[in-house]
């Protein structure tokens, strides 16, 4: 449903280990992970930039469509009098990529918005990060979809589930719930924090959280079915998302709501507690009679 194209926008994984999808360009030793005053999460890559050189960062492997618009973003800050390029590369060929130019960098973390045409279909395009200048770059966080995204959710798969028509949708859904914090999906989504996926593989961006959610439902015109973790989650958790989503923008989560863009409460009815909570594969797991005090809790 999302549309975001690159994986791990936010640098959970040092760039050019064996598990990132973002490589380094310029050479060894230019590249650490700075924790102090990271952008997102725990830190965000900082590239040593020297005067003559380009170097940055590099993700491939991107789907591109000849003629097709994609629009994206890049949070950076750098030195006096540098400046950086972004590219979105199609083919080998000088000629093959389109790029962005950011000049004269900011010293304090800024974004800047950017919009590409593809020259060529290809299933191995690339968006390249390149930077000139003498000190340092940090990238803060990165984004790129298609320009035709409806709220960051892709056009064709809306027009799918809108033809599929189903009254309702849970969300979050199976054993993900029982590891999540809802609160890490909400407010500036480059600010969220990047989170291992706490019963899958990959990475969670949290780029799509309750407020995103609600927007899904509206758009296809389908009831929302909210779930809270009973499984590491806490009683606490659980009626703080409850009142961010249906309470009145004068309560103290109504009002992070509103601050957040959404005045209104949400409404919602139908809601869900936990999740196979009965199995020893779930996060949270306890003894039944135990789990039954604590669900009992929560449906009170």
């Amino acid at each position: 449903i999302w549309a975001e194209m690159l994986e791990d926008r936010k640098f959970y994984l040092t760039p050019d280990s064996p598990e990132s999808p973002w490589h380094v360009v310029g050479g060894d030793g230019i590249l650490t992970m700075e924790t102090e005053d990271a952008y997102a999460g725990d830190h965000n890559p900082r590239v040593a930039l020297v005067q003559g050189a380009e170097r940055g960062l590099v993700q491939r492997g991107l789907g591109l469509v000849a003629g097709r618009d994609y629009v994206g973003r890049v949070v950076l800050r750098g030195p006096v009098g540098g400046g950086a390029t972004v590219s979105l590369i199609w083919g080998p060929g000088t000629q093959q990529k389109q790029t962005f130019p950011i000049r004269p960098f900011d010293q304090a973390f800024k974004t800047y918005q950017f919009r590409f045409t593809a020259g060529e279909d290809t299933d191995d395009g690339a968006l390249q990060i390149l930077a000139r200048g003498l000190g340092p770059m940090d990238i803060g966080a990165v984004s790129l979809m298609p320009a035709d995204n409806i709220h960051g959710m892709r056009r064709d798969t809306l027009a799918l589930l809108k033809e599929l028509d189903s009254p309702v949708y849970r969300w979050p859904g199976g054993n993900f719930v029982s590891g999540y914090d809802w609160r890490d999906g909400i407010g500036d989504p480059d600010r969220r924090p990047p989170r291992k996926n706490p019963a899958w593989k990959g990475i969670e961006h949290n780029d799509f959280g309750i407020d995103e959610f609600m927007i899904f439902c509206r758009e296809i015109d389908t009831e929302p079915y909210v779930v809270v973790n009973t499984g590491l989650g806490e009683l606490d958790m659980a009626l703080a998302k409850l009142e961010y989503t249906n309470g009145a923008a004068d309560t103290p989560m109504g009002r992070l709501r509103a601050e957040n863009g959404h005045t209104g409460p949400y409404n919602v009815h139908w809601w869900g507690i936990g999740n196979e909570m009965y199995g020893d594969w779930q996060l949270g797991h306890m003894p039944l009679e135990e789990y039954v005090v604590k669900n009992n809790a929560f449906a009170g």
